[in-house]
């Protein structure tokens, strides 16, 4: 299904200075069930305008989802979708990013810390 990896992804950091965006970073692919969901719960501590970094992380895992054996876990903080930082995103857009890259690719790549 998913699998992850350590291989740096070259990512121009946008409103996030002195972050290395790639350190410690795992490449997750994310295919969706054939009812088109993920199976998985996202949570975002974050302000209103994002004035500072949203954090975005996933809350829960569907037993039984399609991402259950992708190697996503509980707790991992999502730092790109699709290739684009997401730390600048609310909560609903970054929801509309992995539906959107989903629609266009049949599957979302994530970029995520632990």
């Amino acid at each position: 299904m998913g699998c992850g990896s350590s291989k740096a992804v070259k990512v121009k950091d946008k409103g996030f200075p002195n972050e290395v965006v790639t350190k410690n970073l795992v490449t997750i692919t994310l295919k969706p069930s054939e009812d088109k969901t993920l199976g998985i719960a996202l949570e975002s501590e974050e302000d209103t305008e994002c004035q500072e970094p949203c954090v975005h992380k996933v809350k829960e895992i569907v037993p039984g989802s399609a991402v259950e054996s992708s190697g996503l876990r509980v707790n991992d903080t999502i730092v790109l979708i699709s290739g684009r930082q997401c730390f600048t995103l609310l909560h609903d857009d970054c929801v509309a990013l992995i539906k959107q890259s989903i629609e266009d690719n049949g599957s979302v790549v994530l970029g995520i810390r632990r």
